[in-house]
């Protein structure tokens, strides 16, 4: 019996043995598989947090070029904007100096009319003055002549109306 309790005993504390082996066991399982679980959580942060940087980079890249974007659109519009008023304004200048040509033009044009006109007028003053010097003289010759014909007494000249 002795032996029977002997060996109960040692199966017994064998059998505790064994349970705390694998108590040991599956806490030691347990204790890895949750620094597993802890490392892998890990990794996921840190390739979400790596994938959110990532996103962050990308939509901030995004934002630059679509500044740049506007930017030279906003260039492009003024630059074109410029253009257009140089355009019109040299449109309107060249309008201009065309109107001012033809208006010097019809200056020359008047000025040239009232030369011509000038002339006509001299020449037509001087063919007048001609023409009243001739007649003074031929009213003169008119008159010596009456007078020698009728021997009138000297009086009062009349013209003779031509």
């Amino acid at each position: 019996m002795r032996h029977e309790i002997k060996d109960r005993i040692k199966r017994t504390k064998e059998t505790i043995e064994e349970k705390r082996k694998r108590e040991a066991e599956r806490l030691r399982q347990e204790k890895k598989e949750q620094e597993e679980l802890v490392e892998m959580q890990k990794q996921q942060d840190q390739l979400k947090n790596t994938s959110i940087k990532q996103m962050i980079r990308n939509r901030e890249k995004e934002a630059e070029e679509r500044r740049r974007r506007d930017y030279a659109e906003k260039q492009a519009k003024a630059r074109s904007n410029l253009d257009e008023k140089v355009l019109r304004e040299n449109q309107r200048r060249m309008e201009h100096e065309k109107m001012v040509a033809k208006m010097e033009q019809e200056e020359l044009e008047l000025i040239q009319r009232l030369q011509n006109t000038q002339c006509i007028q001299k020449s037509a003053y001087e063919n007048l003055e001609q023409a009243l010097a001739g007649e003074d003289i031929n009213m003169e010759h008119f008159e010596s002549l009456e007078n020698a014909t009728s021997k009138k007494p000297k009086g009062k000249k009349k013209r003779a109306v031509a």
